[in-house]
């Protein structure tokens, strides 16, 4: 099995004397999709997969401010976001695109199965609090 050795923490720009920076060898390197889809990396025993109950919708909202003092480079920005172009970078990042009839990142389900669960946005804005007291409870809080 592959071993992950832990590095010191140094300040920024330091390296330990004698020895030079050290980083992990480039087939290492994974995207975001990558690690969250195929198993964590170095063969930890974790599988990525989408329940048949349902999954929570994971949203990347893009939008323009109404007192915004560059709407129309904003317009623009907002265009490239949603452009075929644009999309393909949430791909890479292990998102579904937005735009219908692009490809999936590698080993999602079809998009036509994935179950998203309902959400009442005015509960869940409610509940913001004790969710976040309830999640800190159980995966700890920084």
């Amino acid at each position: 099995p592959r071993q992950i050795r832990k590095r010191q923490a140094q300040p920024q720009g330091q390296a330990q004397k004698g020895k030079s920076q050290q980083r992990l060898p480039r087939k290492h390197h994974r995207s975001d999709a990558e690690i969250n889809l195929k198993r964590f990396p170095w063969g930890a025993p974790v599988e990525f997969v989408f329940p048949s109950e349902g999954v929570s919708a994971v949203t990347e909202p893009v939008g323009i401010l109404a007192s915004t003092k560059n709407a129309d480079a904003a317009r623009k920005f907002v265009d490239y976001v949603l452009s075929e172009k644009g999309q393909e970078g949430f791909l890479k990042l292990g998102y579904i695109p937005a735009r219908n009839g692009m490809k999936l990142p590698e080993g999602f389900p079809a998009r036509d199965t994935i179950k998203v669960l309902p959400i009442k946005a005015a509960d869940a804005l409610k509940n913001t609090d004790q969710d976040l007291k309830t999640f800190s409870g159980i995966y700890g809080s920084n």
